[in-house]
């Protein structure tokens, strides 16, 4: 990072059309069109650095561009289609070729971005996509979408809309309280609230049988009239998916009366055979 203060000497930039200027915020006036690269130098007398040059179009115009669709506020839900909409014209070219339309559709999630359409093909004023019905659950996400336009002499200009989710909750709990369920595969302990994109599918699921309270339980049914293993879409209201559970039954005892002779004194015996069929 260059911090400029009073030694306005040590920096020099210059424009590759041959002039320089040695102050902090240098200006200069092209008198022909073209393309040029400006390029700053930093010296302290002894060693210098340069930094990454920039190009400068001068006698040139940079495309005007707006999106017109989504229209703000823009919301989505999982599996919604997405249509975008934007112009693209130029001072000097007039209304820009579909050709010089690129559009990109980027990911974001928390602090940084996935990519999800890098660019849309073919190139066009309009077009559509599909938010997904599984993928990212954690509902700090949104999708930002991207126009840039390029005129004849390769100036651009971009201008983009976010996309926002719209975030709903649901619960699971079981019956009794105090129970163990999976959520996509992970374990969750009592009531718990999950916030998430409305429609988004998750799997939810209420193992066949455990141990609350020091009892031993069975499945019973979901709320929703779901298998114990099943999908499940974030409601677009607060709602909660209960397990029911019931008492497992007491053991089963059979008594298994034979008349088995003794094969020292011939006396019969009668034999008691304990079956549990839940408990182990």
């Amino acid at each position: 990072e260059i911090t400029y203060g009073d030694w306005s000497s040590d920096v020099c930039s210059s424009d590759l059309d041959g002039s320089t200027d040695n102050t902090p915020l240098p200006t200069h006036v092209y008198t022909s069109s073209g393309t040029f690269t400006a390029v700053l130098t930093v010296s302290d007398g002894t060693a210098s650095s340069q930094a990454p040059p920039i190009t400068i179009i001068a006698g040139n115009h940079a495309p005007y561009v707006r999106i017109d669709l989504p229209t703000l506020p823009a919301t989505y839900r999982a599996g919604d289609t997405i249509n975008f909409a934007g112009l693209a014209s130029d001072f000097e070219d007039g209304a820009l070729p579909d050709s010089d339309y690129v559009w990109s559709i980027r990911f974001h999630h928390n602090t940084h971005t996935h990519p999800f359409i890098d660019e849309v093909t073919p190139h066009a004023p309009s077009g559509a996509f599909t938010i997904p019905l599984v993928g990212e659950v954690d509902p700090n996400q949104w999708y930002r979408v991207r126009l840039t336009a390029t005129d004849s002499e390769n100036a651009t200009a971009t201008t983009f809309v976010d996309v926002l989710p719209e975030v709903s909750t649901f619960t699971l709990a079981t019956d009794p309280p105090g129970g163990t369920l999976l959520l996509d595969d992970s374990p969750r302990v009592g009531t718990t609230a999950i916030a998430g994109v409305v429609n988004m599918q998750r799997k939810i699921e209420a193992p066949t049988q455990q141990v609350i309270g020091g009892q031993t339980y069975v499945f019973a049914g979901w709320s929703d009239g779901g298998t114990a293993q099943h999908i499940i879409s974030t409601p677009d209201v607060a709602k909660t998916f209960t397990a029911t559970y019931q008492l497992a039954p007491p053991p089963t005892i059979v008594n298994v009366a034979a008349a088995t002779p003794n094969p020292v004194d011939g006396v019969s015996t009668n034999m008691s055979v304990l079956a549990d069929d839940l408990r182990g």
